[in-house]
């Protein structure tokens, strides 16, 4: 009995479809989004407290009511804070006064108690902040002026260097910062319109790092000092806005994508048009539709194998190949290797602890092709593990071939949280602050430029999936600050 031409052309239709629908269905769904839309909660803020009260030989500064006692001209360590309201406070003597200030995320504050009127008047305290938004140029440092004191008798400038640009600040107002060749360098303060100079400053820059020329003092009780302090470092080179950083591994086994639709509409219309010509004959029609749903399902598969990466580290330590700064992207830039001049280092939290090896900065594009799943890699580029300033930023892949892959769980840390890093038989302890996504390409700036305290940045991928690129859309940034060294356990 004949079947009728509809009966032929649905089953035809059918044929294509279901291959389809398969595709459609893994290349949309194979990988789980572990993060949400992007988002940017909370947040911190590398903070100083500057004793600059002229009157009295020590002072107590109180920031959200946990006291800090300094004498005169005294500048604290960085202590951490919360992007957000604080309140401040100071006491000298019989005398009191209070402020509140707003900080923001990825900024640095200068939290000053002085008599701005000069000695004898009343106190008062509040906070500067900077919030860097561009990197320092490479090879260079940054500095400024600021005169925490009234004694200046008016404004101070900085020149920085034989024949350089001067800058120019006023009592408690920080200049805007010049760029000079890191290095020895002479720094002149003088006022503007009269003869002479106030100090004479020979430093040595070091690159990536931004300094403030800082002047406290001016009464009989308190002299005038001028010293230069470290404002914050910045990694030596940056991923640059608009670079993607894919730490999505490779593709699991039966994973499409849009461009093999190419191959299924051709095969599909071949065999409707062969299962028309060939009506009546059973054993034909029977061999075509079995052969197109072979094709078409072979259509759907993936061209690579998505098993775990060959690649091994190499034992012991040794120096990968890195990129130059601000190189985009070098598909195939070479395997991981071991992080130069450690000794297996590790990092750990929760569940989790994998081995550090070393990526190059020109191949965070294309980080499935170096970087096995079960290890973590230190952005080369970023600032070392176990250095005394700056940010370290480590990758790793949240999916590999499929399944959960070291950073999977990167999802679960929450502000703090503890993540160590272990080297050199000594566990740097961080404290988790900013857990958030970003769309690729639009990573916060605050990332690689200048911070005051030594930071540790987590990334990998998450949010929904690009069904043309089959990747995730986001990164998932975990943001965290040096608290403490311990040694490591045997």
């Amino acid at each position: 009995m004949k079947r009728p031409a509809t009966v032929t052309l649905f089953v035809a239709l059918a044929t294509i479809a279901i291959p389809l629908l398969l595709l459609i269905g893994v290349s949309s769904s194979s990988l789980p989004a572990a993060w949400g839309s992007p988002s940017t909660p909370g947040g911190l803020v590398g903070t100083r407290i500057l004793d600059a009260i002229t009157s009295y030989p020590a002072a107590t500064i109180g920031v959200d009511g946990t006291p800090h006692s300094l004498r005169a001209s005294e500048l604290s360590d960085p202590i951490a804070l919360a992007a957000g309201t604080h309140r401040l406070t100071v006491s000298a003597g019989r005398e009191t006064a209070s402020s509140t200030v707003e900080l923001g995320d990825s900024c640095t504050a200068l939290v000053v108690a002085a008599q701005p009127a000069g000695p004898d008047h009343p106190l008062a305290v509040t906070a500067l902040a900077e919030c860097p938004v561009a990197r320092i140029p490479d090879g260079e440092a940054s500095i400024r002026v600021l005169p925490a004191t009234g004694a200046t008798d008016g404004a101070v400038s900085l020149v920085a260097g034989g024949s350089g640009t001067p800058v120019t600040a006023t009592p408690f107002t920080p200049s805007d910062r010049v760029d000079v060749a890191a290095g020895p360098i002479t720094l002149q303060l003088t006022r503007p319109g009269r003869p002479g100079v106030v100090a004479v400053l020979q430093e040595n820059l070091a690159p990536d790092t931004a300094y403030t020329v800082l002047m406290t003092g001016g009464s009989a009780l308190i002299p005038v000092v001028e010293r230069l302090i470290i404002d914050g470092v910045q990694p030596p080179a940056a991923v640059p806005a608009g670079v993607h950083i894919n730490t999505d591994g490779p593709a699991p086994a039966r994973r499409g994508s849009p461009w093999r639709l190419v191959f299924l509409v051709p095969v599909g219309l071949v065999a409707a048009i062969l299962l028309l010509a060939t009506r009546g004959r059973t054993a034909a029609r029977a061999i075509i539709c079995v052969l197109a749903a072979i094709l078409l399902t072979t259509g759907c598969q993936a061209s690579g194998s998505g098993g775990q990466s060959s690649l091994s580290t190499p034992a012991g330590p040794q120096v990968a190949p890195a990129g130059p700064a601000g190189d985009t992207a070098v598909p195939g830039s070479g395997p991981a290797s071991s992080t130069p001049g450690l000794s297996r280092p590790t990092v750990l939290f929760n569940k989790v602890k994998a081995f550090i090896v070393v990526v190059p900065i020109s191949a965070v594009t294309t980080l499935s092709a170096i970087l096995p799943g079960t290890e973590v890699g230190w952005v080369d580029g970023s600032d070392p593990i176990g250095g005394p300033a700056g940010t370290t930023v480590l990758v790793g892949h949240d999916v590999y071939a499929g399944k959960p892959a070291v950073f999977a769980d990167l999802a679960d840390l929450k502000p703090g949280d503890e993540v160590v890093v272990r080297h050199d038989g000594i566990d740097d302890r961080y404290t988790v602050d900013l857990v958030a996504s970003y769309p690729k390409g639009n990573l916060p700036a605050a990332i690689w430029t200048p911070r005051l305290l030594r930071a540790l940045v987590l990334i990998t991928c998450g949010g929904s999936i690009d069904p043309v690129t089959g990747l995730h859309r986001l990164n998932a940034v975990v943001t965290s600050h040096l608290v403490g060294t311990t040694k490591s356990p045997i």
